[in-house]
């Protein structure tokens, strides 16, 4: 018996987080739309790649209000435009010496078309454009030679169009940059082969787009636990309330792994904003259950201490608000490792729960 209860109480703990992880997530991606967040971190990416080291702050400025600003100048078309020029040589007015390569690479027709426009509650925030969340290798290729390479008259032979890309990247306006030391390199390995040259820069931008990646999925995981715990104070999710919940109460525990082992729970839902909304059904299900969410009936402003009991019936002590707390933490801490997570958790636990004998 005790075995099934630990294995049954490990699955719908396991379930819940999964749940909630789900419902978070159409959150946090929603924060993340909101606040342009990918885009930002592209932009501050191409910026580290091709114009300054993240490493190397900009004068008089946050980090913050360098990134605002650089979000603003890309969707300005004279600043880019201007950036475009000087990187050709033909300046027309000063343009950030720090983020003078990558505001030229919005100037490029490909990249800027797929800037796109805001809804208009949204515009007074950051302007009417959005800026791209990701731009492919190739565009980013195609962009980078263009907008480096002065323009020449006439269609030139790949080998050709290297050495003139070599030479501008010798003594061109851009050869002071970080980035064309790295391109100087690229152009000397790719011996006169333009497809190896552009193969070879394709998969230096994947590299810095891993880092990109790396930078969102930190911050994603800490809004998440964040979320979690909102949301974990609202419902009243206290994990080791539920964990003891179930445990001890065996019709509660049995409908949790019924639906544990029921289907795809939400997986197959195409949007995020549909995973979450099915999430939230989900939980309302469990709640109904009787499961251990939600604050009791007692709970008032004015008698705040019924609402951290686990039971109307239970004594009050000192230490109930403390392990309410710890149980919120707890559940938020489990939420931050995303659905994936736990529904791969999900699968692993309810196949161990299978391969045995059943329970008498």
């Amino acid at each position: 018996m005790s075995v099934s209860a630990t294995l049954g109480t490990a699955l719908g703990l396991v379930l819940v987080f999964a749940l909630l992880a789900l419902f978070c997530s159409g959150i946090t991606e929603t924060i993340a739309n909101l606040t342009q967040r990918r885009a930002g971190y592209l932009l501050t990416g191409l910026r580290a790649m091709l114009d300054r080291p993240e490493a190397e702050p900009t004068p008089g400025m946050s980090g913050g209000q360098a990134k605002q600003r650089l979000s603003r100048l890309t969707k300005n078309p004279e600043r880019t435009k201007a950036a475009a020029a000087a990187v050709q040589g033909e300046p027309t007015e000063p343009v950030p010496a720090e983020s003078t390569l990558t505001l030229a690479l919005f100037d490029h027709p490909l990249v800027k078309s797929l800037q796109t426009r805001r809804t208009k509650w949204l515009r007074r925030r950051d302007g009417a454009l959005r800026n791209p969340q990701y731009i492919s290798p190739e565009v980013f290729t195609r962009a980078l030679i263009d907008t480096v390479l002065p323009v020449g008259p006439g269609p030139v032979a790949g080998s050709d169009l290297l050495a003139r890309l070599d030479n501008a990247l010798h003594s061109g306006p851009v050869r002071d940059l970080p980035s064309a030391r790295a391109l100087r390199a690229l152009v000397a390995q790719a011996e006169g082969d333009l497809r190896t040259f552009e193969r070879f820069v394709q998969h230096w931008y994947d590299e810095q787009m891993n880092r990109i990646s790396g930078w969102y999925k930190r911050w994603a995981k800490v809004i998440l636990g964040i979320v979690g715990f909102v949301v974990a104070v609202v419902i009243n999710l206290d994990a080791i309330q539920f964990a003891h919940g179930l445990y001890v109460d065996e019709p509660v525990r049995q409908a949790v792994v019924a639906t544990a082992e029921s289907g795809t729970l939400c997986q197959n839902r195409d949007s995020a904003a549909d995973r979450a909304a099915c999430a939230k059904d989900q939980l309302a299900r469990l709640d109904a259950a009787q499961l251990p969410i939600g604050y009791p009936a007692a709970c008032q402003l004015w008698h705040s201490a019924a609402c951290w009991a686990w039971s109307p019936a239970d004594e009050r002590h000192w230490y109930d608000f403390p392990r309410k707390l710890l149980g919120w933490v707890i559940t938020a801490f489990a939420v931050s490792f995303g659905a994936p997570f736990w529904f791969d958790a999900l699968s692993r636990l309810g196949s161990l729960r299978t391969s045995g004998p059943k329970p008498s």
